[in-house]
């Protein structure tokens, strides 16, 4: 597998003498076309270390063609991108104290300094969560980057949830949300079951890793939390493990999984139209789309899925109805 080069303007020389050990997982919100040009975007000042894309596009714009499961790196992991600084209000606040991760609590440097920034685009286009490739490729460069870390800098980092965290985990103040519907559960499972990379050695992505068939509740753990980690609902485990209360689980508790995935709905039946042509407005029209409400069903699964020209109109709307109460 190879790794593009795309280099940000947006990132500082260095990373102030601190090790990258950890990695930092997001979403970008949008379509990897879209954080390819706000991370290129000086005015932005955002970026991402890496950038893997969950679709194909056909390369306009300044923007090359790219398929899903590609990997642009924006950053030298030598240098410290901009991905997830944050601000003496958020530390100061309740649910930073809460919900951050311990490391990132204990650590009063910029976590920018020590984390390694991977954005995964496209995840708008499907529900919220990782396609396959994007799984096998963050496995495969989670593994390149082990290699690199203990050629730059002698460390050799541990596949675990304290090295591998969502951006919520570190501002779960102002990203509580990111990275999404992420599913931890397979990515770790594939990285425990993968083979390391020597330093400089590019391999081919290994096999996405088959979910496991039932989990042992942790302290901490909620149904909802479990449901999320491993692509189903809460209903869906409550059923098929006969759980009276899914407010109720105790630790050591196990909790039996589904098989197979149930499939998602077929699209409705939408006649196809260019990005360029597709308008909120004639979205309504057809009759996909009626409300924000309507919008949020979508986009979190809970309603059938529409053509990927028409969710990117409505994920952009939804944004900018968020960004504006917001303000």
């Amino acid at each position: 597998m190879n790794i593009r080069r795309l280099n940000s303007p947006n990132h500082n020389v260095g990373r102030g003498g601190r090790i990258p050990d950890m990695d930092v997982l997001h979403t970008t919100g949008n379509t990897t076309q879209s954080a390819i040009n706000t991370v290129n975007n000086r005015a932005n000042s955002v970026s991402y270390a890496f950038i893997i894309a969950g679709a194909s596009f056909e390369g306009r714009g300044g923007v090359p063609a790219y398929e899903d499961g590609d990997i642009f790196q924006m950053v030298d992991i030598e240098n410290t991108a901009w991905h997830a600084g944050i601000s003496a209000a958020v530390r100061n606040d309740a649910r930073f104290r809460s919900n951050a991760h311990p490391t990132v609590q204990s650590r009063s440097h910029n976590p920018n300094q020590y984390t390694i920034g991977i954005g995964f685009g496209d995840m708008n286009l499907n529900g919220w969560r990782l396609t396959e490739r994007q799984i096998a490729s963050y496995i495969w460069l989670a593994n390149h980057l082990r290699a690199e870390r203990q050629r730059i800098y002698g460390f050799t980092m541990p596949f675990d949830r304290d090295h591998i965290i969502g951006h919520n985990q570190v501002n779960p103040v102002n990203r509580p949300n990111c990275p999404g519907n992420i599913q931890w559960g397979i990515i770790m499972d594939g990285l425990a079951n993968a083979q390391s990379v020597s330093p400089g050695t590019l391999a081919t992505p290994p096999a996405v890793a088959t979910a496991p068939s039932s989990v042992t509740v942790r302290s901490g753990d909620t149904l909802g939390r479990i449901a999320q980690q491993h692509g189903t609902t809460v209903a869906e485990l409550a059923r098929i493990n006969n759980i009276p209360n899914p407010n109720l689980i105790r630790a050591g508790q196990v909790i039996q999984l589904p098989s197979v995935p149930t499939p998602p709905p077929s699209p409705p039946s939408v006649p196809e139209q260019t990005e360029e042509e597709v308008t909120v407005d004639n979205a309504i029209s057809a009759g996909i789309i009626t409300d924000r409400a309507h919008w949020l069903g979508v986009l979190t699964g809970n309603i059938a899925p529409v053509p990927r020209n028409i969710m990117r109109v409505m994920n952009n709307a939804l944004a900018a109805i968020d960004n504006v109460a917001a303000r």
